[in-house]
């Protein structure tokens, strides 16, 4: 059984890249060996269809998440609460993640409001050397700003367990500017706290969003859009909380794991 956790032609396919890479080959060779292929979203499951090299059975087998007492707390808390504007993304550093976008956003954002900050909370933890190359991109789209905007930029580095969950307690919005998604940890994680996600279009982030309703989806590839989005839900705050906690109600009513396991085991 190969679990499709990464499109790895479809990565390709989006970066333009003209020559097939080794991910892409034993992506490849996974698929021609598997005896059955297991689809984490409908998203994956329809790109799998369509690859007329394979011909193992395709099971759709939804991912999903775990709750616990402190993102209860975290979403119980949001309601009727005003708390200072702050956006979490918490991600790896990569084009497909939508880094370039968030570079073309960040600046104009931070002038545009003058209160809200930004939590960056990711990297690229076995590749020290990209990182700092990142690093050195944020630091240059910041640098033309004042002292004060820049101190609203705050890089946690890569979080993990009570760490990551208490930077989704403290944030008020979670950027997810993803080109695609093939499920969304941190969008599901992030929902499960009351968040409200401003994720992009074009994935399985689409299963878990609706937009307006328990979310907001922008365009990929826009850093036009994610602004605009952005400015958007943080001037309603009202509206940003309620669709952040109609998320994390429906994610407890079918997103999590005893939702789905018996439709696997079916």
């Amino acid at each position: 059984v190969y679990t499709a956790h990464v499109l790895h032609g479809e990565l390709a396919r989006l970066r333009g890249l003209e020559t097939t890479t080794l991910a892409q080959r034993g992506e490849a060779r996974a698929f021609a060996e598997a005896d059955v292929l297991s689809a984490p979203s409908r998203f994956v499951e329809a790109r799998l269809r369509r690859e007329s090299s394979i011909s193992a059975p395709i099971v759709l087998t939804p991912l999903a998440v775990s709750d616990s007492p402190g993102a209860r707390r975290s979403a119980e808390r949001r309601v009727g609460s005003v708390t200072p504007a702050r956006i979490l993304m918490a991600s790896r550093f990569a084009d497909v993640n939508g880094i370039s976008e968030v570079l073309g956003a960040l600046p104009r954002l931070l002038t545009a409001h003058a209160e809200v900050e930004l939590v960056i909370a990711g990297g690229l933890p076995e590749n020290r050397k990209a990182e700092r190359r990142w690093r050195r991109r944020f630091d240059a789209a910041l640098e033309p700003l004042g002292a004060a905007e820049r101190g609203r930029v705050l890089f946690a580095g890569w979080l993990r367990g009570e760490a990551l969950a208490e930077a989704y307690r403290r944030a008020t919005l979670l950027w997810a500017p993803s080109w695609i998604e093939t499920f969304g940890l941190t969008v599901a994680e992030g929902q499960l706290h009351g968040l409200c996600v401003l994720a992009c279009r074009g994935g399985a982030v689409d299963e878990r969003v609706e937009d307006g309703v328990s979310g907001r989806l922008c365009a990929a590839r826009d850093a036009e859009a994610l602004l605009s989005a952005t400015l958007g839900l943080l001037a309603d705050p009202a509206a940003t909380r309620a669709m952040g906690l109609e998320a994390a109600r429906r994610s407890r009513e079918a997103g999590l794991w005893q939702h789905v396991l018996p439709a696997w085991l079916g």
